[in-house]
């Protein structure tokens, strides 16, 4: 499927494509690609206002704790043409996407306020990253709390970066509880 036969298809269609190419996945990559997809979605208050991200490849092939599954999901989703990837950033081909496949509405309608929490705590996660690791970004109190719990809960979603925040957070809280 090229761009412009994207283009010309119907959400129905937008949706088969994706359920065929997440059919022919093996268990770790359709896992992988679960994981994947939801990364690639700001998810809104209501599936009205969900809208597609961009990823830096290396967030995006951090996703799960198998990088050969998420490698396998990344490739055979862009072969697909439904998620558009080069080596600097992925991004969801076409926002039609989001609302045509069944699989990928039902996942962000699973846990909706969870994905949220995620991105929120990704969001502040790579802007630590991008403030060159600044302590003056890590989270501290009921924020800390919140994102501990979180990750604690979804330990397969978290990512290094997000990782790597909450604990420099934690352990600033420690340093400073002392």
């Amino acid at each position: 499927m090229n761009v412009r036969m994207r283009s010309e298809l119907t959400p129905v269609a937008v949706g088969r494509a994706a359920e065929s190419a997440y059919q022919e996945l093996d268990e770790a990559a359709r896992l992988a690609a679960r994981r994947l997809m939801l990364r690639l979605i700001d998810v809104g208050d209501d599936g009205r206002s969900d809208t597609r991200v961009v990823l830096d490849t290396n967030t995006a092939l951090e996703v799960g704790a198998d990088p050969g599954a998420t490698g396998r999901a990344l490739s055979a989703l862009a072969r697909a043409r439904l998620v558009a990837a080069d080596r600097d950033e992925v991004r969801i081909a076409d926002e039609t996407l989001i609302g045509a496949w069944e699989r990928l509405a039902g996942w962000v309608g699973d846990d909706r306020a969870g994905h949220r929490q995620r991105q929120e705590l990704l969001r502040a996660a790579m802007a630590w990253r991008r403030g060159g690791f600044d302590r003056a970004l890590l989270l501290r109190g009921s924020r800390l709390e919140q994102a501990r719990e979180w990750a604690g809960a979804h330990d397969d979603e978290v990512d290094g970066t997000t990782l790597a925040f909450v604990a420099a957070s934690e352990q600033q809280e420690r340093l400073l509880g002392q």
